[in-house]
């Protein structure tokens, strides 16, 4: 089974923009926001390919979940989920200059 979580959205912002906001702290804190713990390594990669000048694809791919965990279905689609909500909140940010969505999360 392949264990691989990946998410991708289009940002309407060029790549320098988008890679900014994911490795400056400052504007990491307006969408980023930390999910629960797990209890195993994963390898996340990060790959930003641009389409036009002033837009980007994000992609988002997860590995190293061990398939042999009873809970692999459900660990995947949380995975899946926190995924998509944090490039959500990324693409609020860029786009449309709003840092408020990552407190609107209910656990």
């Amino acid at each position: 089974m392949d264990t691989q979580v990946t998410t991708k959205f289009k940002i309407f912002k060029t790549v320098n923009e988008v890679f900014e906001a994911i490795i400056d702290p400052e504007k990491m804190s307006n969408y980023w926001f930390s999910w629960g713990g797990s209890d195993q390594e994963t390898v996340v990669t990060i790959t930003l390919t641009e389409l036009e000048p002033a837009s980007t694809v994000i992609e988002v791919n997860e590995s190293g979940l061990r398939e042999n965990d009873p809970e692999i279905v459900n660990k995947m689609i949380d995975q899946k989920e926190g995924w998509v909500y944090v490039l959500t909140c990324l693409k609020a940010y860029l786009e449309n200059g709003v840092h408020t969505l990552r407190a609107s999360l209910l656990h």
